[in-house]
């Protein structure tokens, strides 16, 4: 245990304790949400106007309508369902 003290010094805990961060914040970065900006919006868009077959896929629960314990109750509403119209 005094070997592991002597070579496991408050400047050694340090420097790693923020290399884990870093790396942590690049592993984050990976999955990091990208916003639709307006060029890429209106690319899609165009995109979707010439496709001959199309195909929309859209989560649901959590997403459309919040999450629920009874899956059952995950019902959209009067506004989610005029949107999708």
């Amino acid at each position: 245990m005094q070997d592991r003290l002597r070579k496991y010094d408050i400047v050694r805990w340090g420097n790693e304790l923020i290399r884990e961060l870093i790396s942590i914040k690049e592993e984050q970065e990976k999955f990091s949400i990208k916003l639709l900006n307006s060029e890429l919006k209106e690319k899609i868009i165009e995109h979707y106007k010439q496709s001959k077959r199309r195909l929309i896929l859209l989560d649901y629960d959590g997403t459309l309508v919040p999450f629920s314990r009874m899956p059952m109750r995950a019902k959209p509403d009067a506004d989610l369902l005029d949107l999708l119209k």
